[in-house]
């Protein structure tokens, strides 16, 4: 966790799972099969790069190895005037960089979803914290538990990656 920013987040699990995604598209589906959805993103840029990465696979702009194509990408971004959400040409060049494959998918993604549960707490606090009575606490704890319980379970669907993606630019 960054002290400059306390609330909870994993900067090199959001930038490791965007590398690898850059590197194999495919990973995209597999991110929502596994239960990360944007939501498990706290870095408003990192969020901005996964909005991206997914209407890049979408146009179909990938290299000639399969990979989306960072230049391609960062054209893309700038037109459409989402680069600088994403942090700039270097930012977007750099997470595309960050891991060297996809070999601590099963950790990053566990991370992103820790830290979102540990995000959920937090509001859920403060939501609490101001409930006027013991019954609407009560419901303010349930939901922010099952909140909770999703975050950090890893559902794997049954659905094919064309489906798992569709179903989740629909949410």
């Amino acid at each position: 966790m960054n002290e400059a920013d306390p609330f909870p987040h994993a900067p090199i699990a959001e930038q490791s799972v965007l590398s690898a995604m850059f590197r194999k598209p495919e990973m995209i589906a597999r991110a929502h099969a596994e239960g990360i959805a944007a939501s498990a993103f706290y870095m408003p840029g990192c969020k901005q790069i996964l909005s991206g990465l997914i209407a890049a696979r979408d146009a179909g702009i990938f290299d000639g190895e399969g990979a989306i194509d960072i230049a391609t990408f960062v054209q893309q971004a700038q037109l459409d005037g989402s680069l600088e959400r994403m942090g700039g040409p270097a930012n977007v060049f750099a997470v595309s960089n960050y891991a060297f494959g996809e070999w601590g998918w099963s950790t990053w993604c566990n991370q992103l979803r820790e830290t979102k549960a540990r995000r959920i707490a937090l509001s859920a606090s403060q939501a609490i914290g101001e409930c006027q009575d013991a019954g609407e606490a009560i419901h303010a704890t349930r939901e922010a538990l099952e909140a909770m319980q999703q975050a950090v379970s890893a559902k794997t669907r049954s659905l094919s990656a064309k489906d798992a993606c569709d179903e989740w630019i629909r949410s």
